[in-house]
């Protein structure tokens, strides 16, 4: 279904049904998909360590979180830009962003640390960029796993 939906209305497609077997970075939509499971999973953690979404004030001068938050920020626009004209490539171009914006954020950042004020925003923000990609798939009718 991704793969349908991530192209302009009467644009020719090419469908790879190699590319859509992978379970890579390669595969849009696993992609997506392996991000908010990656999220799940950091929350799973939290929760054992009894860490809870807080503040994220302190982080704003950390480049990768503000842009990552900025990303976030963006979803709604994202909605009504794609409603307005009518093409869903718009969402799924921007999931893909989001994506790619949260795996090069987490690979920078560890989210869970020893310091549970930093943990606790660090926290807000990747479980906000899961709630954005949960909603944008649920938009374009396909689930969000929790684990992969």
């Amino acid at each position: 279904r991704f793969f349908f939906l991530d192209r302009r209305v009467g644009a020719h497609l090419d469908f790879d049904l190699e590319l859509a077997r992978k379970e890579s970075e390669e595969n849009p939509v696993y992609y997506v998909k392996y991000a908010h499971a990656r999220i799940r999973s950091i929350e799973r953690l939290a929760g054992l360590r009894g860490i809870t979404p807080g503040s994220i004030e302190n982080l704003l001068g950390i480049p990768e979180f503000l842009h990552l938050a900025r990303r976030v920020a963006e979803y709604l626009d994202v909605i009504v830009r794609t409603a307005r004209e009518l093409e869903t490539h718009i969402l799924t171009d921007y999931l893909l962003a989001l994506s790619r914006d949260f795996h090069h954020f987490y690979h920078i950042h560890r989210v869970i640390t020893g310091d549970r004020e930093r943990s606790s925003g660090m926290l807000s923000l990747v479980l906000a960029v899961a709630e954005v990609i949960k909603d944008g798939l649920a938009l374009l009718g396909i689930e969000a796993p929790e684990r992969m």
